[in-house]
């Protein structure tokens, strides 16, 4: 990337890319390793299928440092655009990136939504935040649960520890 605009951090990859069938039915992996000057190595694995109508991530995981996110999901547009997807977020430090602060973060995340010529319906659910920031140090838990439409956001619950206070909204 950085041969083509200079912004771009150097970047070396490794990509290993598998699959087999038609677009009616088919199947992927993929394993590649991203080394850069501006963050630690990150490596994803990936397993996917899917059909002229669908696809569904059966695995993905992306590891750095001693974190990993783990993601499955499925999007379907065969009558409309559906989508869900699972992330789990185990130790995910985002100083791994120069510039962010030290911390390691935890957490479930689901999401799941349909767009129609009717309507837009989303739901984002955090489950099991946990979360410890360095200088000064932080610790936050909390859950969260979003809801959207076409006619806007709405928060359906939200749970936040940090410290020895609590907010409930």
């Amino acid at each position: 990337p950085s041969a083509i605009n200079d912004q771009w951090p150097e970047l070396a990859l490794e990509l290993q890319l598998s699959s087999e069938g038609t677009l009616d039915q088919y199947q992927a992996q993929l394993q590649a390793h991203v080394d850069g000057n501006d963050f630690q190595p990150v490596d994803l694995d990936l397993v996917l299928q899917g059909s002229t109508d669908h696809v569904r991530v059966d695995s993905a995981k992306i590891t750095a440092a001693e974190g990993a996110v783990d993601i499955s999901g499925e999007v379907d547009w065969a009558e409309s655009l559906r989508w869900q997807a699972q992330l789990a977020v185990d130790r995910i430090d985002p100083s791994i990136y120069e510039g962010m602060v030290a911390a390691r973060i935890s957490g479930m995340i689901a999401a799941d939504g349909e767009i129609t010529s009717e309507r837009i319906g989303y739901r984002v659910q955090v489950q099991d935040l946990d979360g410890i920031f360095s200088g000064p140090e932080l610790a936050i838990k909390g859950d969260l649960q979003l809801e959207g439409t076409e006619e806007g956001l709405s928060l359906g619950a939200a749970r936040l520890h940090s410290n020895g206070g609590t907010l409930l909204l």
